[in-house]
């Protein structure tokens, strides 16, 4: 696990340039940053990394349906303190074998969970619009969606969770997302940030993108940094998926 500072001064010894204390120290850094900073994004989304998966629990009350997912309950929102990351609107549920990873329990000592049903907004909708003021202490149906939270200024985009019928009693919900990380910056705020995916195909990433930016007479063939590149990235998502095959993780149903 590298950080970002760390990466940049990676590519800088590959350019023949000073290594820096930090990514804004020069003009020149500061591009090789910016270039570490598009390589993170990418190949974030290369692939649904294990490392970016995590859990939100959010504790039930009797008598509410609605609860934020971005932000703890110290910020405002509904994920427990305890949890280290919390959601984002692009946040993606997770699901295996067509189960989306949702459990509701009666408490954190309960053993047992009980099964939430997993809808559209659209779908939820109408069960809810068959009585809109039902309540039950064991709600039947969750859904998921973005809405603007007009409290604030400026407003802001958050995802909420709903339960139908309405709780009334208290309970404890978890459920699992795939989660990007904060953007990286190159203002030097996030020089010591720990790369939470594989760095090697970061940092072969942003040299391709070095060596194109100032030509090839430095040394290395274009070419060969993108097969660099590419062998990279797909040896770390297979490591990635491998302790995952036998159970047909990547499949689309188990055999």
């Amino acid at each position: 696990m590298a950080t970002q500072l760390e990466i940049v001064n990676k590519v800088l010894r590959r350019l023949r340039e000073d290594s820096v204390v930090a990514t804004n120290a020069t003009e020149y850094s500061e591009l090789i940053g910016d270039f570490v900073v598009d390589a993170y994004e990418e190949v974030i989304d290369e692939h649904q990394w294990e490392a970016l998966k995590h859990r939100v629990v959010v504790d039930i009350a009797s008598g509410t349906s609605k609860y934020e997912l971005t932000r703890n309950v110290t910020d405002g929102g509904n994920a427990r303190n305890s949890d280290s990351r919390v959601c984002k609107i692009d946040s993606e549920l997770q699901f295996i074998s067509d189960m989306p990873q949702i459990w509701m329990f009666d408490d954190d000592t309960d053993d047992s969970y009980s099964t939430l049903y997993f809808l559209t907004p659209e779908a939820f909708k109408t069960a809810k619009n068959i009585d809109r003021d039902d309540t039950d202490v064991d709600p039947s149906y969750i859904t998921l969606y973005t809405e603007v939270d007009t409290t604030v200024s400026p407003a802001v985009t958050r995802l909420y969770m709903e339960l139908y019928p309405e709780p009334a009693a208290t309970r404890v919900v978890e459920l699992d997302f795939w989660t990007k990380t904060d953007a990286l910056e190159v203002d030097g705020t996030t020089d010591t940030t720990n790369l939470l995916i594989p760095d090697r195909p970061v940092f072969h990433h942003a040299l391709m993108t070095a060596y194109n930016e100032r030509g090839e007479e430095i040394g290395e063939p274009g070419n060969l940094a993108d097969r660099r590149y590419a062998a990279a990235l797909a040896v770390a998502i297979d490591k990635d998926i491998l302790t995952y095959e036998l159970m047909d993780r990547s499949e689309w149903r188990r055999d």
